[in-house]
């Protein structure tokens, strides 16, 4: 399930404890100033799914330059 579909306001609430979790930075190029997204780490185009070890904290920049790679695949093309 597409976490858009999920019950009102769970997104929003996962959403908020990956940031704070990731102590609001991005995972992959760590800066704080945002906006976040919340990534999936595994796509789920690619099985990933919508799990807490599945979610990270990426900027708006490397969460578009990621796509529907995986970091490796992502940081190997740079």
């Amino acid at each position: 399930m597409h976490p858009s579909a999920w019950p009102d306001g769970k997104w929003s609430v996962v959403r908020e404890a990956v940031i704070i979790r990731d102590g609001h930075r991005c995972t992959y190029c760590g800066i704080a100033s945002g906006p976040f997204d919340v990534d999936h780490i595994k796509p789920r185009s690619r099985g990933g799914k919508n799990s807490a070890q599945n979610l990270t904290t990426a900027c708006v920049h490397c969460n578009r330059q990621k796509g529907a790679r995986t970091p490796e695949e992502w940081m190997g093309a740079r």
